[in-house]
């Protein structure tokens, strides 16, 4: 039956491979065979995405089936899934996974069947099953980490991370990302490390080239000095030759002279032996001659497919650089689309002080994070009739910073919502608690002294009172066209060698009043031309004298400031901005 099915279909012309299958399909004496054939001609059109996979893979099923070849089976749904999974028919895709998936359960091969997962969990995810699509992703993943599969596992994580998000489950997403992110690192790593070692080798290799290259151009000069020598002696056999030649022909012709017959005869023949040995001292220097030149030619020639083996090398070692290089350009990428995505996670936990607008009359944030994500974060939330509003500046920046200022946020969110008393200075001691506490800081000299610097504020909205407490860094109130400062204590929060209770400071807030909250990487960044810090006091002044614009406007004009001021020097640290009128 099956043999039937190939032989009447309509094979792609100018396919030799296809054709030349369809002859051993033809040829083949068992089912057991037909199947085999029928997974390599199943194999052969999904390479070439040609859509008679599927009729190839169903028939060779139907054969597997009867004969109860679990394995061929689950390898020929395979084949159907990938080419569906390929095309974007996820449905049919979705169907023969699990069909695949069931059998190598069934047999306990964890290997493909944590393939079959991650496939599963792809294509559930694509229709919109985020459920189906972790249920997949998660077994997959402990199966991969089972069989040591670092490719598998790091896929599975970041597929997991991705889920977890458009479930909005962000904190699970953030974990996912942070693994597969410290995966993706150490990897680079290691890369990095063997193209330092290609590079070292190929350095190695063209100063063995140059060293190469030097003796043989003095060899070649050894050798001309030794070939002019040779054509010296070979001039001087040549004149020997003539004489020889012109006393045998005055031999010749004395001859008939009989009283001195005997004595030319001698002396020919003498003449004779001494030109002899002559010829032959000369035939075999310039033979021992000719054989010293054979040999430095050999070994010229040696040396040259040495060198030429060299060049070779030189390029495979080059071509596998080129090839390291790509990889690290991909492994960039892939880091800096983590980062970016785990920088819209950190937006969104983020709090919108236009979902304040009823209460502040406006407000703008000058938010700029020194490598996508940043340490310094912003927040606010209304508890009653009071409204908390704070900036925060983590220890470092980037990926470090932004696990800091996520903990940051998240213990707002906590603290907060279960204070029955909100006073700022007791918000600040609770969160050092916290922080402490999540961190394991004990005081000893090897731990982290990561923390925060923070400026924090409740706004009594019923008594129209302000009450500020801060960790380094201040509060700035503009009113009138002056500008006061509410100081913050030299402590962090966090563990510190010397820690001191948070004070609170207590004002009125009247209309119109605008306030300001910032981290320090504004004041500390170095500009372009004059190559130092803008500094606090300047700072100061610049929100002075722009304070009389919109607080759009004055944000704007802060913002363009910045990056005036810094031009194309380096970005040293996060910077976040906030002014609020009331």
């Amino acid at each position: 039956m099956f043999l039937t099915v190939f032989s009447n279909e309509v094979y792609a012309k100018g396919d030799p491979e296809l054709e030349k299958l369809e002859n051993l399909l033809k040829a083949a004496s068992t089912d057991k065979e037909k199947v085999k054939i029928g997974i390599d001609i199943s194999n052969h059109c999904l390479k070439l995405n040609n859509p008679k996979c599927e009729t190839y893979a169903n028939n060779a099923i139907k054969l597997s089936k009867k004969l109860r070849l679990d394995e061929q089976t689950a390898t020929l749904y395979s084949i159907i899934g990938v080419y569906n999974y390929k095309n974007n028919n996820y449905k049919k895709a979705v169907s023969a996974f699990e069909s695949e998936y069931s059998l190598w359960k069934k047999h306990q091969k964890a290997k493909p069947r944590a393939t079959a997962c991650y496939y599963l969990g792809f294509c559930y995810e694509k229709l919109g099953n985020s459920r189906k699509a972790k249920k997949y992703y998660d077994e997959g993943l402990s199966l991969a980490q089972k069989l040591g599969n670092k490719d598998l596992t790091e896929s599975l994580t970041r597929s997991l991370s991705d889920v977890s998000a458009k479930q909005k489950n962000y904190k699970e997403a953030y974990d996912y990302l942070n693994r597969y992110l410290r995966a993706e690192n150490k990897r680079f790593q290691q890369e990095f490390a063997l193209l330092q070692d290609f590079s070292e080798q190929q350095s190695k290799l063209i100063d063995e080239k140059d060293s190469t290259i030097e003796v043989v151009e003095n060899q070649k000069e050894v050798l001309k000095s030794e070939k002019e020598k040779l054509d010296s002696i070979a001039a001087a056999q040549r004149v020997e030759i003539q004489l020889t030649s012109m006393r045998n022909m005055i031999l010749a012709k004395e001859k008939t002279v009989v009283e001195l017959q005997n004595k030319i005869l001698i002396g020919g023949v003498v003449s004779v032996g001494v030109f002899l040995i002559l010829f032959l001292m000369l035939y075999f220097k310039k033979k021992k001659f000719n054989k010293a030149l054979l040999e430095k030619n050999t070994e010229i020639e040696n040396k040259n497919k040495e060198i030429n083996r060299q060049n070779e090398e030189i390029k495979a070692k080059n071509l596998e650089i080129s090839k390291s290089y790509e990889v690290i350009n991909l492994k960039n990428k892939d880091i800096t689309d983590s980062l970016t995505y785990a920088g819209k996670i950190q937006k969104a936990l983020l709090r919108d002080f236009a979902n304040y607008s009823g209460l502040i009359n406006d407000y703008f944030i000058f938010y700029a994070p020194k490598d996508i994500v940043s340490g310094d974060f912003y927040w606010a939330h209304r508890v009653g009739d009071k409204f908390v509003f704070t900036v925060g500046d983590c220890t470092g920046h980037s990926v470090p910073g932004a696990f800091m200022s996520m903990l940051g946020i998240a213990l707002l969110n906590q603290i907060v919502a279960q204070q029955q008393e909100v006073v700022a200075s007791k918000i600040l001691e609770q969160m050092r608690t916290s922080v402490k506490s999540y961190l394991g800081q004990t005081g000893l000299n090897e731990e982290p002294k990561d923390g925060m610097d923070m400026s924090l504020c409740v706004w009594d909205m019923k008594t129209g009172q302000g009450n500020y407490s801060g960790a380094y860094n201040p509060l700035w109130q503009v009113r009138n066209n002056e500008i006061f400062t509410f100081s913050a204590i030299k402590c962090p929060v966090g563990i510190h060698t010397r820690e001191l209770p948070f004070e609170d400071h207590f004002f009125n807030i009247e209309k119109g009043d605008r306030y300001y909250m910032f981290s320090d990487g504004y004041s500390d960044q170095f500009g372009e031309s004059s190559q130092e810090k803008f500094k606090i006091s300047r700072f100061k002044k610049l929100i002075l004298e722009t304070s009389n614009l919109s607080m759009q406007e004055q944000g704007d004009r802060i913002a363009r400031n910045y990056y005036g001021w810094k031009g194309n020097f380096i970005q040293i640290d996060d910077v976040c901005v906030l002014g609020i009128e009331i």
